[in-house]
């Protein structure tokens, strides 16, 4: 599921068609998998009204946790490649 939602760069609906599933589906086993991985969804608070800065553009070279690279692939902040090469070096 995690190498179909990195291949799709995300899309759930290009997921949909890839595993020949709804779109309730993708979603129920994307929650599923966020789970394994220990990711909580952020709280809604005040503070998603408020803009937030655009991220930095210095090279973080820490081993990332893979919802953190699925994370930063999602806002665009990485590319797919870029994603892959992180999730291996962790």
């Amino acid at each position: 599921l995690l190498r179909i939602f990195v291949a799709c760069e995300g899309r759930i609906r290009d997921m949909e068609r890839s595993l020949g599933v709804s779109y309730p589906t993708v979603k129920s086993r994307l929650a599923k998998l966020r789970a394994t991985l220990g990711i909580a969804l952020p709280e809604a608070d005040a503070d998603d009204e408020k803009p937030r800065a655009p991220p930095s553009p210095q090279k973080d070279t820490r081993p990332a946790k893979p919802g953190d690279v699925l994370d930063r692939l999602e806002a665009g902040e990485i590319d797919f490649e870029e994603a892959i090469r992180a999730i291996k070096r962790r």
